[in-house]
Protein backbone atom coordinates (compact mmCIF):
# COMPACT_ATOMS: atom_id res chain seq x y z
CA UNK A 1 0.00 0.00 0.00
CA UNK A 2 2.16 2.59 -1.17
CA UNK A 3 -0.17 5.93 -1.23
CA UNK A 4 0.97 9.18 -2.00
CA UNK A 5 -0.28 12.12 0.41
CA UNK A 6 -2.51 13.37 -2.59
CA UNK A 7 -3.31 9.89 -2.65
CA UNK A 8 -3.96 9.28 1.09
CA UNK A 9 -5.77 12.59 1.41
CA UNK A 10 -8.55 11.53 -1.34
CA UNK A 11 -8.94 8.15 0.00
CA UNK A 12 -9.89 9.59 3.01
CA UNK A 13 -11.97 11.91 1.84
CA UNK A 14 -13.83 8.94 0.06
CA UNK A 15 -14.19 7.24 2.91
CA UNK A 16 -15.54 10.30 4.64
CA UNK A 17 -18.51 10.54 2.06
CA UNK A 18 -19.37 6.80 2.59
CA UNK A 19 -19.91 7.29 6.64
CA UNK A 20 -21.51 10.37 6.38
CA UNK A 21 -25.18 8.74 7.14
CA UNK A 22 -23.22 7.20 9.99
CA UNK A 23 -21.82 10.09 11.73
CA UNK A 24 -25.07 12.53 11.15
CA UNK A 25 -26.65 9.25 13.28
CA UNK A 26 -23.98 9.53 16.01
CA UNK A 27 -23.79 13.26 16.22
CA UNK A 28 -27.71 12.99 17.31
CA UNK A 29 -27.17 10.48 19.66
CA UNK A 30 -24.32 12.75 21.67
CA UNK A 31 -26.05 16.04 20.74
CA UNK A 32 -23.01 17.26 19.03
CA UNK A 33 -24.81 20.57 18.43
CA UNK A 34 -24.56 20.92 22.91
CA UNK A 35 -21.52 20.76 22.47
CA UNK A 36 -18.63 23.78 22.45
CA UNK A 37 -14.99 22.53 22.43
CA UNK A 38 -14.16 19.24 20.52
CA UNK A 39 -11.00 17.59 19.16
CA UNK A 40 -10.83 15.23 16.50
CA UNK A 41 -8.05 13.18 16.24
CA UNK A 42 -6.44 11.22 13.44
CA UNK A 43 -8.14 13.65 11.25
CA UNK A 44 -5.84 13.40 8.13
CA UNK A 45 -6.84 16.81 5.65
CA UNK A 46 -9.72 17.87 8.21
CA UNK A 47 -12.93 17.03 6.36
CA UNK A 48 -14.68 15.83 9.60
CA UNK A 49 -13.10 18.56 12.05
CA UNK A 50 -14.69 21.07 9.38
CA UNK A 51 -18.10 18.94 9.27
CA UNK A 52 -18.33 19.16 13.31
CA UNK A 53 -17.30 22.87 13.13
CA UNK A 54 -20.35 23.42 11.32
CA UNK A 55 -22.48 22.12 14.11
CA UNK A 56 -20.69 23.49 17.14
CA UNK A 57 -20.19 26.77 18.74
CA UNK A 58 -17.18 26.63 19.64
CA UNK A 59 -13.75 25.50 18.22
CA UNK A 60 -12.47 22.61 16.75
CA UNK A 61 -9.17 21.21 16.87
CA UNK A 62 -8.34 18.61 14.02
CA UNK A 63 -4.74 16.53 15.66
CA UNK A 64 -3.14 14.84 13.00
CA UNK A 65 0.48 12.76 12.99
CA UNK A 66 1.26 13.28 9.27
CA UNK A 67 1.90 17.09 8.99
CA UNK A 68 1.60 16.49 5.16
CA UNK A 69 -1.92 15.69 5.36
CA UNK A 70 -2.20 18.08 8.81
CA UNK A 71 -1.86 21.51 6.40
CA UNK A 72 -4.00 21.19 3.93
CA UNK A 73 -6.71 21.63 6.67
CA UNK A 74 -4.98 24.98 7.39
CA UNK A 75 -7.12 27.39 6.25
CA UNK A 76 -10.19 25.46 7.27
CA UNK A 77 -13.00 27.85 9.34
CA UNK A 78 -13.23 27.38 13.26
CA UNK A 79 -10.75 24.95 13.12
CA UNK A 80 -7.28 24.71 14.35
CA UNK A 81 -4.87 22.35 12.93
CA UNK A 82 -2.49 20.44 15.44
CA UNK A 83 0.49 18.18 14.30
CA UNK A 84 0.16 15.37 16.92
CA UNK A 85 0.31 11.85 18.60
CA UNK A 86 -3.12 9.98 19.24
CA UNK A 87 -1.20 8.65 22.69
CA UNK A 88 -0.06 11.99 24.02
CA UNK A 89 -2.51 14.66 23.62
CA UNK A 90 -0.79 18.34 24.40
CA UNK A 91 -4.30 19.18 26.15
CA UNK A 92 -4.81 19.11 30.07
CA UNK A 93 -7.63 17.18 31.71
CA UNK A 94 -11.59 18.09 31.13
CA UNK A 95 -10.48 20.86 28.32
CA UNK A 96 -12.87 19.44 25.64
CA UNK A 97 -16.82 18.65 25.61
CA UNK A 98 -15.82 16.17 22.71
CA UNK A 99 -13.14 13.87 21.73
CA UNK A 100 -13.87 12.11 17.83
CA UNK A 101 -11.79 9.55 15.70
CA UNK A 102 -13.05 8.08 12.74
CA UNK A 103 -11.03 4.89 10.61
CA UNK A 104 -8.39 5.51 12.91
CA UNK A 105 -9.12 2.76 15.86
CA UNK A 106 -7.89 0.01 13.24
CA UNK A 107 -4.46 1.70 12.35
CA UNK A 108 -3.27 1.76 15.84
CA UNK A 109 -1.08 -0.57 17.91
CA UNK A 110 -2.74 0.33 20.89
CA UNK A 111 -6.48 1.76 20.22
CA UNK A 112 -7.06 1.71 24.48
CA UNK A 113 -4.16 3.85 25.07
CA UNK A 114 -5.81 6.27 22.73
CA UNK A 115 -9.29 6.38 23.91
CA UNK A 116 -7.64 6.66 27.69
CA UNK A 117 -6.23 9.91 26.67
CA UNK A 118 -9.76 10.86 24.67
CA UNK A 119 -11.17 10.17 27.79
CA UNK A 120 -8.35 11.82 30.04
CA UNK A 121 -8.66 15.31 27.91
CA UNK A 122 -13.15 15.12 28.10
CA UNK A 123 -14.86 16.75 31.00
CA UNK A 124 -17.00 14.44 33.11
CA UNK A 125 -20.10 13.64 31.28
CA UNK A 126 -18.41 14.48 27.85
CA UNK A 127 -18.23 12.35 25.29
CA UNK A 128 -15.67 9.68 23.56
CA UNK A 129 -16.77 9.11 19.99
CA UNK A 130 -16.18 6.15 17.29
CA UNK A 131 -17.46 7.71 14.47
CA UNK A 132 -16.67 4.84 12.54
CA UNK A 133 -14.45 1.95 12.05
CA UNK A 134 -14.69 -1.18 8.94
CA UNK A 135 -15.32 -4.69 10.03
CA UNK A 136 -13.73 -6.39 6.55
CA UNK A 137 -13.78 -9.82 8.09
CA UNK A 138 -17.67 -9.46 8.16
CA UNK A 139 -17.20 -8.87 4.19
CA UNK A 140 -19.92 -10.42 1.67
CA UNK A 141 -19.94 -11.14 -1.82
CA UNK A 142 -22.73 -12.56 -3.93
CA UNK A 143 -22.76 -14.46 -6.32
CA UNK A 144 -19.04 -15.24 -4.59
CA UNK A 145 -16.35 -13.58 -2.54
CA UNK A 146 -13.86 -13.40 -5.51
CA UNK A 147 -11.62 -13.11 -2.49
CA UNK A 148 -11.30 -9.64 -2.66
CA UNK A 149 -12.21 -9.08 0.95
CA UNK A 150 -9.82 -11.15 2.14
CA UNK A 151 -7.12 -9.69 -0.11
CA UNK A 152 -8.44 -6.15 1.09
CA UNK A 153 -7.70 -7.50 4.64
CA UNK A 154 -4.53 -8.88 3.29
CA UNK A 155 -3.15 -5.79 2.47
CA UNK A 156 -3.94 -4.05 6.15
CA UNK A 157 -2.29 -6.27 8.17
CA UNK A 158 0.89 -5.60 6.35
CA UNK A 159 0.47 -1.93 6.74
CA UNK A 160 -0.11 -2.54 10.54
CA UNK A 161 -3.68 -2.09 10.40
CA UNK A 162 -6.34 -4.22 12.37
CA UNK A 163 -8.94 -5.07 9.24
CA UNK A 164 -11.43 -6.18 12.17
CA UNK A 165 -11.15 -3.37 14.28
CA UNK A 166 -15.12 -2.63 13.59
CA UNK A 167 -16.16 -5.53 15.98
CA UNK A 168 -13.81 -5.35 18.64
CA UNK A 169 -14.99 -1.48 19.57
CA UNK A 170 -17.30 -2.71 22.85
CA UNK A 171 -14.15 -4.44 23.82
CA UNK A 172 -11.47 -1.97 23.08
CA UNK A 173 -13.87 0.87 24.95
CA UNK A 174 -14.05 -1.62 28.05
CA UNK A 175 -10.75 -1.87 28.25
CA UNK A 176 -10.02 2.03 28.37
CA UNK A 177 -12.45 1.53 31.51
CA UNK A 178 -15.44 3.04 28.81
CA UNK A 179 -19.26 1.37 28.63
CA UNK A 180 -19.77 2.17 24.89
CA UNK A 181 -22.86 1.86 23.05
CA UNK A 182 -22.10 0.41 19.67
CA UNK A 183 -23.74 0.03 16.77
CA UNK A 184 -23.37 -1.08 13.13
CA UNK A 185 -24.41 0.21 9.49
CA UNK A 186 -24.30 -1.76 6.58
CA UNK A 187 -21.45 -0.99 4.29
CA UNK A 188 -23.65 -1.51 1.19
CA UNK A 189 -24.43 -0.42 -2.26
CA UNK A 190 -27.64 -0.92 -4.62
CA UNK A 191 -26.75 -2.11 -8.45
CA UNK A 192 -26.37 1.54 -9.58
CA UNK A 193 -23.93 2.68 -7.41
CA UNK A 194 -21.96 -0.51 -7.96
CA UNK A 195 -21.90 0.29 -11.65
CA UNK A 196 -20.77 3.84 -11.36
CA UNK A 197 -18.38 3.36 -8.68
CA UNK A 198 -17.08 0.49 -10.02
CA UNK A 199 -13.50 1.78 -12.09
CA UNK A 200 -13.51 4.07 -9.41
CA UNK A 201 -12.82 1.47 -6.92
CA UNK A 202 -11.06 -0.75 -8.14
CA UNK A 203 -8.27 2.34 -9.12
CA UNK A 204 -8.16 2.06 -5.51
CA UNK A 205 -8.04 -1.83 -5.15
CA UNK A 206 -4.81 -1.82 -7.57
CA UNK A 207 -3.38 1.42 -5.29
CA UNK A 208 -4.00 -0.94 -1.91
CA UNK A 209 -3.17 -4.46 -3.19
CA UNK A 210 -0.02 -4.92 -5.90
CA UNK A 211 -1.17 -5.36 -8.99
CA UNK A 212 -1.34 -8.93 -10.08
CA UNK A 213 -3.11 -11.59 -13.31
CA UNK A 214 -5.16 -13.00 -10.35
CA UNK A 215 -6.54 -9.18 -9.55
CA UNK A 216 -7.55 -8.78 -12.87
CA UNK A 217 -9.46 -11.83 -13.03
CA UNK A 218 -11.35 -10.77 -9.81
CA UNK A 219 -12.24 -7.19 -11.83
CA UNK A 220 -13.28 -9.03 -15.06
CA UNK A 221 -15.99 -11.16 -12.77
CA UNK A 222 -16.77 -8.63 -10.93
CA UNK A 223 -18.03 -6.66 -13.89
CA UNK A 224 -19.48 -9.40 -15.03
CA UNK A 225 -21.64 -9.85 -12.03
CA UNK A 226 -22.59 -6.40 -12.11
CA UNK A 227 -23.56 -6.16 -16.17
CA UNK A 228 -26.17 -9.15 -14.79
CA UNK A 229 -27.61 -7.53 -12.10
CA UNK A 230 -26.77 -9.87 -9.93
CA UNK A 231 -23.90 -8.36 -7.79
CA UNK A 232 -24.43 -7.83 -4.01
CA UNK A 233 -21.42 -6.21 -1.57
CA UNK A 234 -22.01 -6.29 2.19
CA UNK A 235 -19.28 -4.96 5.24
CA UNK A 236 -20.33 -3.76 8.34
CA UNK A 237 -18.89 -0.49 9.24
CA UNK A 238 -19.55 0.11 13.11
CA UNK A 239 -19.37 2.70 15.57
CA UNK A 240 -19.04 3.55 19.10
CA UNK A 241 -19.27 6.13 22.13
CA UNK A 242 -19.46 6.67 25.65
CA UNK A 243 -20.26 9.01 28.79
CA UNK A 244 -17.16 9.97 30.57
CA UNK A 245 -18.49 9.80 34.41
Amino acid sequence: MALSTEDRNVYYERQACFTKGIRQHVYRMISLAQSRKVIDIGSGAGSIAKEIAERVDGPVVALEKDYSLLKRASSLDKVTCLCGDALRLPFKAGYFDAATCHFLLMWLEDPSGALVEMKRVVRPRGWIVALAEPDYGGWVGYPEDMGIGKMLSSALIKEGADPEAGRKLRAIFGKAGLEADVGASAGMWNIETLRSEFEEEWKWRFKIVDRSPSLEKMKEKEAKAIEKGERLLFMPIFYAFAQKK
